[in-house]
């Protein structure tokens, strides 16, 4: 009975509540919260959080989250700055964060984060209602459903928790590149074709991995990979995911990006230049293919069989070891 009144205060309760993953992405989100930003839920399931702020505010929001587990932070310092809508206004809102408990599981902590969003002007609103004579308003009302519906809250703190250990068992990162990882991709790529915006995918291969991690030895050839990790990283927006696949074979989404062809096309020239692998700079093919969603698009799994066609034709293209990049046709 707890858990389900726990549950219903969550989700009908007066301030907009949310639960990100370890990665920042939204898992959950509550109907105040929809209701404030305009957002449909299916819209925001699997989307990151930044979103739902304006542009100058993201640098600092994503700073804050990475600081979470800071000793010398104080706990429950609120964030303030401006939300986005989804139509484009902004709402002046201040945000608290808190890191959920972590289990018991093997391996580094990775806990989630519940947010709790307040609009300035719905606390200015409640402000107005709080009588000089002591009587009974909408506002004092609303401040005693919420210390009454604390007990419970904490219990769905604890769901959470075990949300979070879910999360963890998932294995949802790339251990040497602590980017996602294939299950993750997936789930963003199901997420984003959920929407009807643009959606693209760039997939690449460093050329001849497994030989050349031979010629250069696992550190070496680590060292390679994570110089493409960074150099896709520094190649796409805050909303896009990269995701390492295995070996040497790495994924990009694109969501929302009017010109996906020249973004691969920069991408692609970032990876013709020399990387470094073991002290020395080392220059190796990388063959690409960007597949993009069509009204004709089945599913993720059709898109990523396109991305794949398309990377095997760069493939088979003759000459010198340079990066190859191949379009399907649209």
């Amino acid at each position: 009975m707890e858990s389900g009144l726990a549950q219903l205060l969550l989700e009908h309760g007066p301030d907009p509540l949310l639960l990100l993953d370890p990665d920042g992405t939204i898992s959950f989100l509550n109907t105040a919260a929809e209701e404030l930003f305009g957002y449909s839920r299916s819209r925001l399931l699997g989307a990151d959080a930044s979103l739902l702020l304006a542009e100058a505010f993201r640098a600092d929001f994503r700073a804050l989250l990475a600081g979470l587990g800071n000793p010398l932070r104080r706990p429950g310092q609120p964030f303030a700055g401006s939300g986005r809508r989804a139509d484009g206004t902004e709402v002046p809102v201040e945000i608290t964060c808190s890191l959920l408990p972590s289990g018991a599981g093997a391996g580094p902590p990775a806990p989630s984060v519940a947010l709790s969003v307040r609009s300035a002007g719905h606390r200015q609103e409640s402000g107005r209602n709080q009588p000089d004579d002591g009587g009974t308003t909408a506002g004092g009302a609303a401040s005693r459903r919420r210390a009454a519906a604390a007990p419970a809250a904490a219990t769905a703190t604890a769901g959470f928790a075990d949300h979070d250990d879910r999360l963890r068992a998932g294995a949802l990162r790339d251990a040497l590149t602590a980017l996602p990882n294939g299950t993750l991709f997936t789930k963003r790529l199901a997420a984003a074709l959920r929407r009807p915006d643009p959606v693209d995918v760039l997939l690449l291969s460093v050329d001849d991995f497994t030989n050349l991690s031979d010629t250069l030895g696992r550190a070496a050839a680590d060292e390679l990979l994570l110089e493409v990790a960074s150099r896709l990283l520094n190649g796409v927006r805050p909303h896009d995911t990269v995701a390492r696949l295995g070996g040497g074979e790495f994924v990009v989404l694109f969501t929302e990006c009017l010109n996906a062809d020249a973004a691969a096309a920069r991408i692609a020239a970032s990876l013709h230049e020399p990387l470094r692998a073991g002290g020395s700079l080392v220059r190796t093919g990388v063959s690409m293919g960007l597949a993009s969603r069509t009204a004709g698009t089945l599913d993720g799994a059709e898109l990523l069989r396109q991305a794949y066609a398309a990377m095997a034709t760069a493939k088979e293209t003759p000459g010198a070891p340079r990066t190859r990049l191949r379009f399907p046709a649209r």
